[in-house]
């Protein structure tokens, strides 16, 4: 997330496209190493690298739904 703040101006914006960890870990390439994070994680991470959550949007139906994580890089 740090190399992410790091290109971003202070004020930039991010939009972050998660899959939901449940369905993700369903998925068959995930046997390989994939690492799957909870997305309270993700936003934790996200914070500590100096975003700033905006919105946590839900696209798509039912429980599987991929989450689009807003953000926006704290002024200097």
């Amino acid at each position: 997330m740090s190399k992410l703040a790091r290109v971003l101006r202070p004020g930039g914006r991010l939009a972050l496209g998660v899959g939901d960890p449940a369905a993700m870990a369903k998925m068959p390439f995930t046997k390989h190493g994939f690492i799957v994070r909870p997305v309270s994680e993700v936003i934790e991470s996200l914070r500590l690298a100096g975003f700033t959550l905006t919105e946590d949007r839900r696209v798509g139906d039912g429980p599987d739904a991929f989450h689009v994580l807003a953000c926006e890089r704290a002024s200097s």
